[in-house]
């Protein structure tokens, strides 16, 4: 048997060399990146630099100048593993003493793999009773302590009640937010909610479901269901139609001629970007395989159901209810510790409960403006939160607002992003409005889309919040008026390799040059299909 043979010019090769070059590269740089080896740092010392951060003035800016791998060991060692439920209640007995009067706590706190604690979040309730009727308003706080660094407390999610003084039941949920953020609060490696639910009756019965809700890995890349899929829209084209093209000049052309030449090229390009193709989706689906499959699930850890009894003879004890710590206010950009120690009183006797005086409570105001393709999937989305404190009277911090997108496929990109606010701290009412501009960029397509929309929502001091329905901007239209420039290259391309074709012998350079100008202006048309139908939004909803 001879020698393979490969007849590519000399500029060729060079080339291909050069992309292999480029690619194996790209392999090392893929399987590096995250290359830290488990026990390479010792568990003391990473313990003693935990420490010393937890106590630390600035704990980020210390953990940047720690070595790469000191500081990737410090984020695996802070990493959740486990989280406990736990659930308590018995009987409080106010100073004045109208009626039976219950405490309630059910909440969660989350542990490392060596057993540390890193946060705690209780929902705390406190209430009386006579008669099936709850006589009181029930008093509704959440304690949130972060209790290791590079931890924060990013706000409530949800927090809501219903009934109560007056009648039957009264119920109340909550869900918190907790972050993993090692070096700016933007860059988060772990994510995770819990949303504890409880209701009480007036004939002193309780009861409480917690759930924990996993947000990890992060979801602000592309590698989520519908994006993973819609990305292969595009990026098996673009493999697909170099190896078509090759085939066909080498099956049509004799071998050893110009345009067989051309499609062994071709045929390498082809197999190269394919190769890329699968390490991207590898590279990322490593990291974000939990992803693929829907939305986040969630699991019920805890139920718990009891009835009470009479606790009139019970005598007055002292108490202590953990305020919100220090860290967690420091952790919310925007927030103050006088802003949120204030979610629970410092301290409080035990028959506290009953109608009062009652604290700031603080909120987190969070809406998602999302655009949609024809079939009504996700294409790019819009998350915008404040976070603001009240009284009754008036908001007593300076509300924080902060924002999130999520592109679905890679090619949606925020371009623009302006927010303004009116009102705050001493006013009644505080409203944002956010100006933002997202871009379609493809492919061979060049950019097709803006995308431009506005999300304005208030908040108030008694605690309530509201969205404007705001018309949203049809730029669905203008999209596909701005398709028309690479249809009318597509065509150009069809019409010249069927020219270059038809006018010269199969194994011809100009054959060769046909058969490619007819797949690129085949793969263009492809794309404009596929980029009218599942890239382009159509609609956009608030929720």
């Amino acid at each position: 048997m001879g020698a393979i043979r490969f007849p590519f010019p000399g500029y060729a090769r060079l080339l291909l060399g050069g992309m292999s070059a480029l690619l194996l590269v790209t392999v090392l740089l893929a399987c590096g990146a995250d290359g830290h080896e488990p026990g390479t740092t010792d568990l003391a010392s990473i313990t003693a630099i935990v420490d010393r951060l937890a106590v630390s003035d600035d704990p980020r800016r210390e953990f940047s100048e720690l070595p790469d791998e000191a500081g990737q060991a410090v984020v695996d060692y802070l990493k959740l593993e486990e989280t406990e439920s736990s659930a308590s209640g018995g009987p409080t007995t106010p100073i004045d003493a109208p009626d039976n009067c219950e405490r309630q706590v059910s909440g969660y706190m989350a542990r490392n793999a060596h057993g540390r604690a890193l946060w705690t979040y209780e929902s705390i309730t406190e209430w009386c009773w006579a008669d099936g009727i709850i006589t009181t308003t029930p008093v509704f706080t959440i304690n949130a302590e972060i209790q290791a660094p590079l931890w924060e407390f990013a706000g409530h999610v949800e927090r809501q009640e219903s009934g109560g003084q007056g009648q039957a039941e009264h119920s109340d949920s909550a869900e918190g937010l907790f972050k993993l953020c090692p070096e700016t609060p933007d860059d988060c490696v772990q994510d995770e909610s819990v949303r504890v639910e409880k209701w009480r009756d007036g004939d002193g019965g309780y009861g409480s479901e917690t759930w924990e809700i996993d947000h990890s890995p992060d979801r602000s890349g592309p590698w989520t269901s519908p994006g993973y899929y819609l990305a292969f829209l595009v990026y098996i084209p673009l493999a697909a139609t170099p190896l078509i093209a090759a085939r066909v000049m080498r099956r049509k052309s004799p071998r050893g001629s110009a345009a067989w030449r051309l499609g062994v090229i071709a045929t390498a390009l082809g197999v190269l970007v394919a190769m890329y193709v699968v390490l991207l989706v590898v590279y990322a689906g490593i990291f974000s395989i939990g992803s693929w499959f829907g939305p986040d699930s969630t699991s019920v850890s805890m139920t718990t159901s009891v009835e009470r009894v009479e606790v009139m003879e019970i005598p007055v004890e002292e108490t202590v209810v953990a305020p919100v710590a220090a860290q967690v206010a420091a952790g919310h950009p925007g927030g103050s510790e006088a802003d949120r120690a204030q979610l629970g009183d410092a301290t409080s006797p035990s028959g506290s409960a009953g109608p009062g005086p009652r604290a700031d409570e603080c909120s987190d105001n969070e809406v998602r403006l999302t655009a949609h393709n024809l079939f009504g999937q996700p294409v790019w989305s819009y998350r915008s939160g404040t976070w603001w404190c009240w009284d009754g009277v008036e908001i007593t911090n300076e509300p924080n607002v902060s924002a999130w997108t999520l592109s679905q496929g890679q090619f949606w990109n925020l371009v623009d992003d302006i927010t303004e606010e009116y009102g705050g701290q001493g006013e009644w009412t505080h409203s944002d409005t956010a100006a933002v501009t997202f871009e379609l960029c493809l492919p061979l397509l060049g950019c097709t889309q803006h995308d431009n929309q506005l999300l304005r929502k208030s908040q108030h001091a008694d605690g309530t919040s509201a969205v404007d329905d705001l018309p949203h901007q049809d730029s669905y239209p203008m999209a596909l008026f701005s398709l028309i420039g690479p249809l009318i290259v597509a065509l150009t391309l069809l019409v010249t390799g069927r020219v270059l074709r038809r006018g010269a012998e199969p194994g011809a350079m100009a054959w060769g040059f046909g058969v490619g100008a007819t797949s690129l202006g085949l793969l263009m048309l492809a794309l404009l299909v596929v980029t009218g139908l599942f890239f382009v939004a159509a609609s956009h909803t608030v929720g």
